[in-house]
């Protein structure tokens, strides 16, 4: 069975002694694990490796093992030569040097091994490695990258990582008017306001009715309350673009307006669905609070301004009412909790073996940490990008350091194979 966790965290060790901090070398190489600015590629915003915080180091690095395992077939060693060769492929040495290629990819496994499984312990691997690869990153760190169906990796039920702070919103009764007893809808950092019926006209012939959450593009939208989806979609004005609407049994609605409409690493306004809502979502389909229904972004009338979802609240009448003081409410009653878990996506799609995945990472607005988020509706998040951190008034613990997510199984991303 594979442990990714201990294997990228030996990775760290044999590469720099575990310091995120190095800086590029010779050949160009940084960070924890020595990635050279090629290879980086301006992953998660960050010029060279050793810029990025060791969480988006962490995560890149993972997903990059779990890249290489699927090309090995699950074949761990397999996928530390094929590690190494990608580190060595460019270097000075390496090139000078063709024929101590197999020899040094071997030792470096070894002393991997030596680590990952010591003397006592064992391991079902085989030292021989194909060093012959040519494998990739993609060519648009910025964008979706491909990789060929699911990886391999241990439900993480055993990983001591589930933290306190973790758990679905807890709501209690609503109270009087349009007080209402809500999920907080946005994970990660935002900004907002209290702008409920500014003017929208010079002439003041349209209001504002509701408060708008400025984040980024494709940060995960959650459901505020128990109910079900009741439009998703294009919602047939210049002004909403996309949105998603969830009904509480109750016959209050909850709208979202301006979700993303554009493919990730771009702003083409032409964005494949998977991109906007979780793969499948539809009208008629039971939600529960903190369930991811949606990623933020800027279509409509927010193409003009910056990514944010304008978020409202209705009364059974349809009527507006301000969601600006259940909003406050229910930031101070989450905030600094972790809400993203197994809660956020009910039913993941389950990883098909041969199937292209393509997935994308967002860093927030303010705070460390990334979003990594896959065309099959998984989703995982690191540091202040797990977090319920409203306006960023409150100061919080730092967030997770291992991704917490969407399947079922646990907190990994993607979930292992499963049958």
């Amino acid at each position: 069975m594979v442990d990714l966790e201990r294997a990228v965290i030996v990775l760290a060790e044999l590469e720099s002694g575990g310091d995120y901090a190095v800086a590029p070398d010779a050949d160009g190489r940084s960070g924890a694990y020595g990635y050279s600015a090629d290879q980086w590629a301006g992953y998660a915003g960050y010029g060279v490796a050793g810029d990025a915080p060791a969480s988006v180091q962490d995560a890149r690095a993972r997903a990059d093992v779990q890249r290489l395992l699927v090309g090995t077939d699950g074949d761990l060693v397999g996928a530390i030569g094929r590690w190494f060769v990608e580190r060595a492929e460019g270097t000075a040495w390496w090139e000078d040097f063709p024929a101590e290629h197999r020899l040094s990819t071997e030792l470096f496994v070894e002393r991997w091994l030596g680590v990952y499984a010591p003397a006592g312990e064992t391991a079902d691997v085989d030292v021989d490695v194909d060093v012959d690869v040519d494998v990739g990153v993609g060519d648009d760190a910025a964008g979706p990258v491909v990789i060929d169906g699911p990886t391999l990796s241990d439900g993480p039920g055993d990983m001591a990582r589930r933290d306190p702070r973790a758990a679905p919103p807890s709501l209690g009764v609503h109270g009087s008017g349009a007080m209402r007893s809500i999920a907080f809808p946005v994970l990660g950092p935002v900004s907002y306001y209290p702008g409920w019926n500014d003017c929208r006209e010079v002439d003041c012939s349209r209001r504002h009715e509701g408060v708008d959450l400025v984040g980024v593009r494709m940060q995960p939208l959650l459901a505020a309350v128990d109910g079900t989806i009741s439009a998703v979609g294009y919602r047939g004005s210049e002004l909403a673009g996309y949105g998603v609407t969830v009904s509480g049994d109750d016959g209050w609605h909850y709208n979202y307006f301006h979700t993303n409409n554009d493919n990730p690493g771009s702003d083409d306004g032409r964005a494949d669905r998977v991109w906007q809502f979780p793969p499948g979502l539809q009208p008629g389909d039971r939600v529960r609070a903190g369930q991811i229904i949606g990623y933020m972004g800027d279509s409509g009338n927010s193409e003009f301004s910056v990514p944010h979802v304008h978020f409202e609240i209705r009364d059974p009448s349809g009527s507006p009412r301000d969601p600006f003081w259940s909003l406050q409410a229910a930031e101070r009653r989450q905030v600094c909790t972790i809400g993203i878990g197994p809660w956020s996506f009910p039913n993941p799609a389950p990883a098909t073996a041969g199937s292209g995945v393509a997935y994308t990472t967002v860093r927030p607005l303010f705070g460390d940490g990334v979003w990594l988020i896959d065309s099959e509706g998984r989703v995982t998040a690191t540091g202040a990008a797990a977090l319920i951190v409203g306006s960023g008034q409150q100061t919080c613990q730092p967030g997770p350091t291992r991704p917490y997510g969407t399947d079922n199984n646990g907190w990994l991303w993607p979930p292992r194979r499963t049958g």
